[in-house]
């Protein structure tokens, strides 16, 4: 550098031939960026430069490099180096971004206290990436794709974060750093979020046990997983063989997602996670049972289980005094526990099963419950006579292709606003005092044994949705069904043997969708449609008067339509 250059603060130097430099000269110097320089052997960044914060080094074929201890940014691209360490005492750095160095085996950040980002991408022969034990007490933002065990790492730190680790296992066929290991070989995506401030260790440890190769002992790995420290939630995804054994040592785990199909038993040391709030078993298809004593976590507030394979719940589930939310996608599960009732909590009842045949009555207990939902239950033949007690309940959603009747005390439900009666094949009416769920704000219905609809559906003032799906033998609607003054959508889809529209749906002031979809003996629309003035969408594909010439009259009433508004022929 020709010269003293002491007003300089930013340089980038760009010459591919370039073999060393003194910047000595340049002792105000502030950024630096070499770009290109394949020939350079050695940059001189001396003590006497104390004031440079950043320096980037791009395509360059240094093997080695030295530091100031005063940088704050450090950008490697495209570099060859093997070995990068941190000077003892580089008390300023806060960002380090190491982007394709694919020769580099060994990261030391030594003492870094201020460090808050680091971003490592396509680094895949770095096998040591060394951060001691409360080094990075500052660490905000940890970002590092493309390694032979973790393809990704995420850390984030925000204020009020629950400690939070989420790891999605994959089998990978080899690992490129030992071919010849017989152990099994695993990359796993990770993400990480603890509270700030934080000083736990946890994201040494995690950068400890991530770093490494494919060769994966389990019991080792999971070991490591529960030594995190006051960990509180954990997501365990993908291709995971088997659930962690010490499970307990994680005391102030509140939250446990397990999602593999390859799953098939829990260990008992999951009983003794005494501050368990939430148990997630999603997809685990093989999973044969719960343990025996599942009773014991007393804290539980929500479990929700998938499984083909489960056919029977432990009867101390009952004992879940605090369980609020329970979910059982379980299509063998042969029966609830007969005293269900005593999970005086609960707020959500869930279940899929195509075995159960009937419900405990003690389900009328549940004074607390809110919403209660019935999937694909297809050998159910009933609902208990008292369902009406269940004075909260807001949402019930019942799929049964065997239930006949519906208790009459379900019109008692007065806080009632969802009812979904989904592919109830030989339902064959409505309780004819429907019209006292005031509430009421959506109704679906889908019934092939259902002829008329109670005219008191009429009084449900505050409806806004009215499904009618596959009511093959519904040949009529109500008369004053124009008295819903607060329905907004009206979908009348598939119902083949309905034949006319009484003419009071005009009054609808609030209807924006009404669907005919598939009525093919329905010959005319009400000749007042057009004047109801929210109406944005008519379906009328396959309608009666669509396939018999009836097309200009079907569209006579609507021709006042605004270009905004959407037919559907």
């Amino acid at each position: 550098m020709p010269g003293e250059c002491f007003k300089l603060k930013t340089l980038r130097l760009g010459c591919p031939r370039l073999m060393t430099f003194d910047l000595g000269l340049t002792r105000n110097l502030e950024a630096l960026t070499l770009d290109g320089h394949d020939d350079l052997v050695e940059p001189l960044i001396p003590i006497g430069c104390p004031e440079l914060e950043s320096f980037e080094l791009i395509n360059s074929k240094l093997t080695s490099l030295e530091l100031t201890l005063n940088l704050k940014a450090l950008i490697l691209k495209d570099c060859a180096l093997v070995e990068l360490h941190m000077p003892i005492g580089c008390l300023k750095l806060k960002s380090i971004d190491i982007r394709r160095c694919l020769e580099l085996k060994t990261l030391d950040l030594g003492r870094t206290p201020n460090l808050e980002s680091l971003h490592l991408e396509e680094c895949s022969g770095l096998v040591k990436l060394h951060a001691p034990i409360g080094g990075l007490k500052k660490l905000v933002k940890f970002k590092a794709n493309g390694f032979p065990r973790f393809s990704s790492l995420d850390i984030v730190k925000k204020y009020g974060s629950l400690p939070m680790l989420d790891l999605h296992g994959k089998l990978v066929d080899t690992c490129p750093l030992h071919p010849d290991y017989n152990f099994p070989k695993f990359q796993f995506e990770c993400s990480y979020q603890e509270d700030l401030p934080s000083s736990i260790g946890n994201i040494e440890k995690l950068i400890s046990v991530g770093f490494s190769c494919a060769c994966t002992n389990l019991d080792s790995f999971f070991g490591s997983i529960c030594g995190l420290q006051h960990l509180g939630d954990l997501r365990l995804k993908g291709e995971i063989p088997e659930v962690p054994k010490d499970l307990d040592r994680l005391q102030c785990l509140e939250r446990l997602t397990l999602s593999s199909t390859s799953i098939k038993h829990l260990p008992d040391s999951i009983l003794l996670l005494k501050y368990l709030k939430s148990l997630t078993l999603f997809d685990c298809i093989h999973l044969e049972k719960l343990p025996e004593d599942f009773g014991q976590l007393e804290c539980l507030e929500e479990l929700i289980l998938t499984s083909k394979k489960i056919k029977h719940l432990p009867d101390n589930i009952s004992m879940l005094k605090h369980l609020k939310v329970l979910t059982l996608l379980c299509e063998l599960l042969e029966e609830l526990p007969e005293d269900l009732g005593r999970l005086k909590c609960l707020e959500k009842l869930c279940f899929m099963s195509k075995e159960i045949k009937h419900l405990p009555d003690s389900i009328c207990m549940l004074k607390h419950l809110k919403s209660l939902e019935l999937y694909y239950c297809e050998l159910l033949e009933k609902l208990p006579e008292d369902l009406g007690e269940l004075e909260c309940v807001k949402e019930l959603t019942l799929s049964s292709k065997k239930i006949k009747h519906l208790p009459d005390s379900i019109c008692m439900l007065k806080h009632l606003k969802i009812l979904r009666l989904y592919d109830c094949e030989l339902l064959e009416k409505l309780p004819e005092d429907l019209g006292r769920l005031e509430c009421l704000k959506e109704l679906t219905l889908q019934s092939k044994k259902i002829k008329h609809l109670p005219d008191s559906i009429c009084m449900l003032k505050h409806l806004k949705s009215l499904h009618i799906y596959n009511c093959e033998l519904l040949e009529k609607l109500p008369e004053d069904l124009g008295r819903l003054e607060c329905l907004e959508t009206l979908n009348l889809e598939w119902c083949i043997g309905l034949r006319d529209i009484p003419n009071n749906i005009c009054r609808l002031k609030s209807l924006k969708s009404f669907s005919l979809c598939r009525c093919n003996r329905v010959d005319k629309l009400p000749d007042q449609l057009g004047r109801v003035g929210c109406l944005e969408e008519l379906d009328i594909r396959g309608a009666g008067f669509m396939a018999n010439n009836g097309f200009a009259a079907g569209l006579r009433c609507i021709c006042s339509r605004s270009p905004k508004e959407e037919i559907d022929l």
